[in-house]
């Protein structure tokens, strides 16, 4: 079963990281519904994506089209995808107008950067029927016209591809008497440095109530395998270690995290006559009573904390938009 962002931040994640010591509970002393948490966690995930320009989750992209440029033929053709960061290029065709369409060879067609989403084209001894790249440099040439007369075609190419990114699952053993298990294949392309979630199946000791629950850490991890090792040793019986892989920045997660966290902040902070209580008085022979609040523009319950996620997401959402936001430039 394929999993994605919402497997990595789940409510209980957010509910142990950003909301501890947070007074979860309704004034009937209920604790708020899930369905707060998980559409928080939604609002953050869409907020996120669109600050960022990117998708998070795999997403299979199908007809998207670009038009080619007459200066960009000596440039190896070179495209902009629109959803990134790129993990693959699953089939890309050529065509004028609604003349049928030419496959190009996918041997041609090469990923330069997955976190821009580019890609350009460079032949290869594959074939693509009628069109061929002529002179050794990358000109498409076709039996409709020299498209060297041309400024720019319409729509010429059109891409199918998967973006989003990596989001994978599986299970680990160490055998008995071990304690690490060496190169563990990746079998897809990364988008990004792996990192790791780790979840103890059978310790390897009969999962004894009270035992220590080892711990898992990573080493010589690169791009294709990884090896893991345990600071306990299974006597009994091999351990099995379920993993979860994710190609997602820890800094893109923790700013998810920022934003959900708000929403169950402030339903959190609102609190009787409004921020909070700052002074309550009685008197019992005149029956007056005195009540002064810390009502004001900051001061909700969780005012202080909610201030201090905000400023946080500012800097780490600033840091972000250095390595995913692309500069657009147009041109008249």
């Amino acid at each position: 079963m394929a999993i994605g962002i919402r497997d990595i931040l789940t409510v209980d994640y957010l509910k142990n990281t950003l909301l501890v010591g947070v007074s979860l509970l309704d004034d009937a002393g209920q604790p708020y519904p899930d369905d707060l948490f998980s559409n928080a966690i939604e609002q953050a995930i869409s907020l996120i994506e669109e600050e960022l320009q990117i998708v998070i989750d795999p997403h299979s992209t199908r007809g998207e089209r670009h038009d080619a440029i007459s200066q960009n033929r000596r440039s190896w053709w070179g495209a902009t995808l629109d959803r990134r960061p790129l993990k693959s290029v699953d089939k890309l065709t050529i065509s004028y107008g609604n003349y049928p369409e030419t496959d190009i060879p996918l041997e041609w067609t090469n990923i330069t950067s997955e976190v821009g989403g580019s890609v350009h084209l460079i032949p290869t001894a594959a074939t693509l029927g009628t069109f061929s790249f002529n002179n050794s440099i990358p000109l498409l040439v076709d039996p409709i016209s020299n498209f060297s007369y041309h400024e720019r075609v319409p729509a010429y190419f059109k891409f199918d591809y998967t973006s989003g990114f990596n989001f994978i699952e599986g299970t680990i053993t160490i055998p008995q008497g071990s304690t690490e298990v060496l190169d563990i294949a990746i079998a897809e392309t990364l988008v990004d440095k792996p990192n790791f979630l780790f979840t103890i199946t059978d310790d390897g000791n009969g999962n004894a109530q009270g035992a220590a629950t080892p711990k898992i850490k990573t080493f010589n991890v690169g791009d294709d395998k990884f090896s893991v090792e345990s600071n306990l040793t299974p006597a009994v019986s091999d351990m099995i270690i379920s993993y979860k892989l994710y190609t997602c920045p820890n800094l893109l997660l923790k700013c998810i995290s920022y934003v959900a966290a708000l929403l169950p902040l402030d339903t959190a902070g609102d609190l009787i006559a409004g921020a909070g209580i700052g002074s309550f008085s009685i008197g019992v022979d005149g029956l007056s009573q005195t009540v002064n609040t810390t009502s004001s523009a900051t001061s909700a319950g969780y005012g202080a904390k909610m201030i201090s996620y905000r400023s946080q997401l500012k800097e780490a959402v600033k840091i972000l938009k250095g390595k995913y936001r692309l500069s657009k430039i147009a041109m008249f």
